[in-house]
């Protein structure tokens, strides 16, 4: 028989906030993405629209800054469900 699960600290997101950021995220980067394949798409079979392929670069633009943005997001997350305090959370790597 597994432990019973300890409860997040106060202060933790619960399960439906977790699940409306999720979709949040969900919702704003499905869409850029959507937009940048389909410019790469039209890139590589060789119909090169101007127009198209400045859009699809300011999408992408768009969308690499908010991954970043998820990925920060969820580390806080996951640091907040299991107490940790801001000064404990992962930091990048040095090379």
């Amino acid at each position: 028989m597994a432990p019973p699960t300890p409860a997040p600290p106060p202060g933790a997101p619960g399960y439906g906030r977790l699940v409306l950021g999720i979709a949040g995220f969900v919702l704003v980067g499905v869409p850029l993405l959507a937009f940048v394949w389909e410019g790469l798409n039209r890139l590589l079979s060789g119909t090169i629209h101007a127009r198209l392929l400045v859009a699809a670069l300011i999408a992408l633009a768009l969308l690499v800054p908010l991954w970043r943005f998820l990925a920060r997001t969820v580390v806080r997350w996951d640091a907040r469900r299991h107490g940790l305090a801001p000064d404990e959370l992962p930091t990048r790597r040095q090379p």
